[in-house]
C-alpha cells in the first residue's frame, strides 16, 4: 500500500509540475506578442517580401511625395547615406495613405520615416497594411 501511495505522490507531482512549466510558456508567449516589431531596411525587404510576415518597421528616406494620391515613396538609408542622392537608389517602395483612411500630414522629401505595417499574404498576392508612420519620435500619419 506504501507503495502504491508513493507512486501516486510521485505521479501527481509530475503533472502539478508539467502544469506550471505549461503555464510559464503560455505567459511568455503572451509577452512575445506585445514585443516591438524588427526594423526592416527597404532593399532587404524588396529583395525577398516573401521573407517578411506580421507585423514590422520598414525604415527609409523619402525620395518622393505626391499630395494629390496622398502617398511617398522611400528608399533605403543606407543607400542614401553612400550617394546622398535621392535618385541611386536600386529598389523604390510607395506608401499609400489616403486620406478617407488616414490623419495627419504626409512627411517631406529626405526625411527619415519609420512605417508601421503588416505583412501578409491572400490568395498568393503579398497585402501590406500600413498602420502609422512616423518621423522621429512623432507619429504624423495615422490609420482612422
Amino acid at each position: 500500500m506504501k507503495f502504491l501511495l508513493k507512486w501516486f505522490i510521485i505521479l501527481l507531482l509530475l503533472l502539478l509540475g508539467s502544469l506550471i512549466i505549461g503555464s510559464c510558456q503560455t505567459s511568455n508567449q503572451q509577452v512575445n506578442k506585445t514585443e516591438t516589431p524588427s526594423i526592416i531596411q527597404v532593399d532587404d525587404f524588396a529583395a525577398d517580401r516573401r521573407a517578411y510576415s506580421g507585423d514590422i518597421v520598414l525604415k527609409g528616406i523619402v525620395a518622393s511625395v505626391d499630395p494629390l494620391e496622398s502617398s511617398f515613396v522611400i528608399i533605403d538609408t543606407r543607400e542614401y547615406e553612400l550617394c546622398q542622392d535621392l535618385t541611386c537608389a536600386a529598389n523604390y517602395i510607395t506608401i499609400k495613405t489616403p486620406t478617407n483612411v488616414f490623419s495627419g500630414v504626409l512627411p517631406e522629401i529626405e526625411d527619415e520615416v519609420f512605417v508601421y505595417i503588416t505583412v501578409g499574404s491572400e490568395n498568393s498576392y503579398e497585402l501590406m497594411d500600413i498602420q502609422m508612420v512616423e518621423r522621429g519620435r512623432e507619429t504624423i500619419l495615422r490609420r482612422d
